[in-house]
């Protein structure tokens, strides 16, 4: 058994090593981006012209699963930046999670270990997601104000609005620039305006930048001075940062707390157990150890809302 866990382990990794070479250095294809993003969209090309796609094994697994309809995986993957679809991660969680969860229970015949690792691997690259997200996010917004005042400025001195995207695009760097960039591209390959700032929301879930969309849309609708009204949402949308970092500050001790509330039980848990096995199978082994862990685990979710609760505070 341990053979046949090490071979799996081993081909688990290589898939790995595979996945990482594909992320980093395999470009992506806008055109099939513009395809999940806005299903109507239909690109035409001369025969000659087109090139026979490879498909990977991974790729052409993945493509074995039905795709779901609002995919809460699909959406953070779009808005990460990563090029891997969802299908391709739930294959690679569901084969990491078999192979470690494998190896664990041939060198150790624990069944709540082995439930614990498969927790751990198939949760774990979820939170990874979320991370980068919320990263992405953190410096798109630090700087859409600069960005503003690029485009104002631009607007002001005779270009066009295009143009003036464009600008901003260059001169900026990181999560913003590269937004920018597809939302140019978008606009290049024909997609109407509405529809590439509505892909921009869906990419960057930003409550500042969907000001900014609303403005643009009602200033093409009726008229006025855009470079004026990109300046007063800048001034707002500063405003709103600076009350938003103060609330930051106020709540970090809140949530903090709740952070060592919520793990402490967990913690001092695992410690038993790998302390005295014996004092905490107690807990998964009769009823009322079982009563009593499903008690702890609805306590542990009504405090985690009301900790939200009270740290959360909408500005």
């Amino acid at each position: 058994m341990l053979i046949a866990a090490s071979i799996s382990v081993f081909f688990a990794f290589w898939v790995f090593l595979y996945w990482i070479f594909n992320v980093l250095f395999v470009k992506e294809r806008f055109i099939e981006r513009l395809e999940d993003l806005d299903p109507t969209t239909r690109v035409v090309e001369k025969a000659p012209l087109v090139q026979k796609k490879k498909r990977t094994l991974m790729y052409s697994v993945a493509k074995l699963l039905p795709k779901r309809k609002n995919n809460r995986t699909a959406e953070l993957l779009i808005r990460a930046n990563l090029a891997i679809t969802a299908e391709e991660l739930f294959i690679y969680k569901l084969l990491f999670s078999i192979a470690f969860g494998f190896l664990a229970y041939s060198i150790r015949q624990d069944i709540i270990l082995v439930l614990i690792i498969v927790a751990i691997i198939w949760f774990v690259p979820t939170l990874i997601i979320k991370n980068k997200v919320k990263k992405r996010l953190d410096d798109f917004n630090e700087q859409l104000n600069g960005a503003l005042g690029l485009i104002s400025n631009a607007l002001k001195a005779g270009h066009s609005f295009l143009q003036a995207l464009g600008i901003a695009a260059r001169e900026t760097q990181g999560a913003f620039s590269e937004e920018f960039k597809v939302l140019l591209k978008e606009l290049n390959f024909g997609l109407p305006m509405e529809v590439a700032f509505e892909n921009l929301l869906n990419r960057v879930d930003s409550s500042d930048m969907k000001l900014v969309v609303n403005a643009i849309m009602i200033q093409k609708e009726i008229g006025g001075n855009l470079s004026e009204i990109l300046e007063n949402i800048s001034s707002t949308i500063r405003e709103r940062q600076v009350i938003k970092n103060e609330m930051k500050t106020l709540t970090a001790q809140g949530r903090m707390s709740g952070i060592i509330i919520m793990l402490l039980p967990v913690f001092l848990g695992g410690i038993i157990y790998v302390m005295n096995r014996e004092y905490m199978m107690v807990l998964f082994t009769t009823n009322i150890g079982l009563g009593m862990l499903a008690l702890a685990g609805v306590n542990e979710f009504i405090g985690m809302l009301f900790i939200r609760k009270i740290i959360t505070i909408e500005v």
